[in-house]
């Protein structure tokens, strides 16, 4: 019988590896259109954003590598879902008198998300108010991600919830934020929160350093004073040159 009028009765041999959670292929079907075949299969698994490599063998070659010319849910990155479709190029794969049963061997097996990495902050120290702009890489496109903000390992805010992997966010420091050292920012994913990314430790310092508030209180009725640097020196006095003259009485 030639492949043209192929025609054959499909067994399918199911092996899910690479977690302690189990994982299921269910629902396997498979048809043949003259030129391709065309299988649908759903994938379960209790995180709905977990990846699989999903492999698909024929005894054709007695298993011996995966198939080429396939394309669908197949491949290194496939998500769990119903109705998971896959189509095999068999007539550029067999050759064309083929005549024979099928048995085809799918395999699925978990892939970790790619590792969480925050990039390193602008700067060590930020003052209050102040935009700072977050950099990662790493975790699955469909991700929903947090971001929180750690004082000494406490958390002091939850900067974002469910943020969407777009690999970068801007944070608007809160104008009133508690100054002081050891602060740091944490992202991690909320299908992982025990993989989160950590910044290096930063500062939060005034908006306005000291001396600035200090200065206005040693300007008042246009005389300035300034502290002399030393030799015991008393405070020195310049007054300005433009100040009115005594006012003469009539």
């Amino acid at each position: 019988m030639a492949l043209s009028r192929f025609s054959p009765a499909f067994i399918f041999l199911i092996c899910c590896a690479g977690t302690a959670v189990a994982q299921t292929i269910e629902n396997v079907r498979a048809s043949f259109d003259g030129k391709n075949v065309i299988i649908t299969y759903d994938l379960g698994f209790s995180d709905p954003n977990q990846k699989f490599k999903v492999t698909l063998f024929s005894s054709h070659d007695n298993f011996g590598r995966p198939l080429s010319l396939v394309s669908g849910d197949i491949g290194q990155a496939v998500i769990v879902g119903k109705s998971n479709r896959v189509v095999w190029d068999v007539k550029n794969t067999l050759p064309g008198d083929f005549d024979g049963e099928i048995i085809f061997k799918m395999t699925a097996s978990v892939v970790a998300a790619p590792k969480l990495i925050l990039k390193s902050l602008q700067k060590s120290s930020f003052k209050r108010g102040q935009s700072i702009v977050l950099h990662w890489e790493g975790a699955y496109p469909s991700d929903k991600l947090n971001i929180e903000l750690f004082k000494n390992d406490v958390l002091k805010d939850r900067i974002a919830s469910g943020e969407q992997n777009k690999q970068s966010f801007t944070w608007q420091m809160p104008k009133k934020q508690k100054t002081g050292s050891d602060y740091q920012i944490k992202i991690y994913s909320e299908a992982r929160p025990g993989e989160p990314a950590v910044s290096q430790n930063f500062r939060v310092k005034p908006k306005v350093p000291l001396l600035v508030k200090v200065l206005p209180f040693l300007v008042a009725g246009g005389v300035i004073a300034a502290i002399s640097g030393g030799g015991g020196e008393g405070p020195v006095v310049v007054v300005e040159d433009d100040l009115p003259g005594p006012i003469k009485p009539n």
